[in-house]
């Protein structure tokens, strides 16, 4: 019984960290708005295949479900692959369909969660994110709950690191 309290536990961190992770890339890539998706007509539906460039084993399906969430819930993704699957350069790997505006938002996203954030995660890394003050100041916002005057009025020192710490509890600020 204990053996499935302690999966179960693990479970909802790794589905906590998703939602982090994938929200942090959002508000690093888009911001308060996705200004190149504004100026596609509203209510332009589209259909959008994503293939692999190189052969593989897929992974990430979650991290994309969570964008794809996170964006725009009337997109809907119907997958190609599964979790493990070994995939072969050019495959299909999901079909996106929906919104114009909100496609063209997550599919500048998603790359960059698979390329970067995600193999570094699965590989139980720690990350370093150097960013423009403006990107740093989002990310904060989001792990430190704060509003968005109280980050308009945060400092964030020029090469000075801040380090945070994530636990079943939460996000945690260490001074240096």
């Amino acid at each position: 019984m204990n053996l499935f309290i302690d999966r179960f536990q693990k479970i909802s961190e790794l589905e906590k960290e998703i939602e982090v992770s994938t929200r942090q890339a959002l508000t690093e890539d888009i911001g308060s708005g996705d200004i190149s998706a504004a100026l596609i007509p509203d209510g332009l539906s589209l259909e959008a295949i994503t293939i692999t460039r190189s052969k593989g084993v897929f992974c990430g399906a979650a991290w994309v479900e969570a964008i794809i969430r996170q964006v725009d819930r009337a997109l809907t993704v119907e997958w190609s692959v599964t979790d493990g699957d070994k995939i072969q350069a050019d495959q299909s790997l999901f079909v996106l369909r929906g919104p114009a505006r909100g496609i063209l938002t997550a599919e500048r996203t998603i790359p960059y969660l698979n390329d970067a954030l995600i193999p570094a995660l699965e590989q139980g890394k720690n990350l370093f994110v150097a960013a423009h003050g403006n990107s740093l100041r989002s990310i904060i916002m989001h792990i430190e709950g704060l509003s968005e005057e109280q980050v308009l009025s945060l400092e964030v020192p020029t090469g000075q690191p801040m380090v945070y710490a994530w636990s079943q509890s939460g996000w945690e600020r260490h001074e240096l």
